[in-house]
């Protein structure tokens, strides 16, 4: 008959332990900004992509309703970055601004002549924001061609070639949100490597 075994323990040494967090901690160091911006960066393509989406539920919903339906964006000079989408009911004032997406998504619309249909708020802390030409508030959609209207400039808005929407990380890197004059979105980019043909 042998004698038993000793079984020996197996373990980390506390030396090893500090060199495998040690070795954990440069690996974090050097993947750290590079995966933060990889997020900041998937960020501005959702937002873009929810943009086109939107853009398109309006011109279904003018459609499908027979009703305008608009997209609003704020006032310029506001820090909210925020749109609204509503449709007015027959004979509403198409030359009066009936929602302030500001006031938050249930909230944007207050006047009975206008049904919020959604809206969108972006976080104030993710890094992205809506940038539209000097002037530009919104636009809207036809019920009967689907075709893009300009937003409240006259009682009956008229035919819009294009509306122009950026969708900002930062100085160098944009997607473009164009509504055509059909009221389909096409969407390029600054950069090939944010997915999108470049502008």
């Amino acid at each position: 008959m042998t004698p038993p075994r000793r079984l020996r323990r197996r373990g980390l040494t506390l030396v090893e332990l500090m060199v495998v967090v040690a070795l954990l901690g440069v690996l974090l160091a050097l993947g750290a900004p590079s995966l933060f911006d990889y997020i900041r960066v998937q960020r501005l393509k959702s937002i873009s992509a929810q943009l086109g989406t939107d853009v398109q539920f309006a011109r279904g919903q003018a459609v499908a309703h027979g009703l305008r339906s608009f997209v609003l964006f704020p006032a310029a000079g506001t820090a909210v970055s925020c749109y609204t989408i509503y449709e007015l009911r027959p004979g509403a004032d198409a030359t009066k601004l009936y929602c302030d997406c500001t006031l938050g998504p249930g909230n944007a619309c207050s006047n009975p002549v206008s049904v919020e249909l959604r809206t969108v708020m972006l976080p104030a802390d993710g890094g992205v924001h809506l940038q539209l030409a000097v002037g530009d508030r919104g636009f809207g959609f036809d019920p009967l061609t689907g075709g893009l209207l300009t937003h409240s400039s006259d009682w009956l808005p008229e035919p819009l070639d294009a509306f122009v929407i950026n969708t900002v990380l930062d100085g160098t890197r944009s997607l473009r949100t164009t509504v055509g004059r059909a009221g389909r979105p096409t969407v390029c980019g600054t950069q090939a490597a944010l997915g999108a043909q470049t502008c």
